[in-house]
């Protein structure tokens, strides 16, 4: 089951009322879907699709996310 683009927004949208930090949905491939920055919409996520490769949990901190 695939979650739908207009879905994984609404999703962002409802979860950033809450936290107050950055929020992305990718696909399977690693492509981001609905973020709350929307000009990464369409762009690749290296920690996302990891993720989806090795079912793993991953915690991107300020230092990791400089070598993605």
């Amino acid at each position: 089951m695939y979650l739908l683009p207009e879905l994984a927004v609404k999703i962002v949208r409802e979860v950033e009322q809450v936290l107050a930090e950055e929020i992305i949905v990718a696909d399977t491939e690693g492509i981001i879907i609905a973020s709350t920055e929307s000009n990464r919409i369409g762009s690749f996520h290296e920690g996302a699709y990891s993720v989806i490769q090795t079912a793993d949990k991953l915690y991107i901190d300020d230092k990791l996310a400089q070598s993605l």
